[in-house]
């Protein structure tokens, strides 16, 4: 008694494509290293943009948000003070 044997195909594996970085999360990151506050709105676009297209960098956008928001804080802080010391005395430099 002989069975026939049907040939199957050896079965392939799928490679994964691999997520792209998104390029404004880089940006940004150096944006935060560089006392920038547009390292905030740049990482405020680059976490929409990975979200929406399911791109990698999220860790590096958040990062740069974080420095961008304390970067503006410290700003506010020298200009307050600045302020301050303008209005007890017009004539300092």
């Amino acid at each position: 008694m002989e069975f026939e044997t049907e040939e199957l195909p050896a079965p392939t594996r799928r490679r994964r494509a691999r997520k792209r970085l998104n390029v404004l999360a880089p940006l940004a990151f150096l944006l935060s290293l560089v006392a920038s506050p547009l390292a905030v709105v740049f990482g405020y676009l680059s976490i929409g943009q990975i979200r929406r297209a399911d791109q990698r960098g999220a860790p590096l956008a958040w990062v740069a948000i974080g420095l961008g928001w304390l970067w503006v804080a410290l700003f506010a802080v020298v200009l307050g003070a600045l302020a301050t010391i303008w209005l007890e005395n017009p004539l300092w430099p």
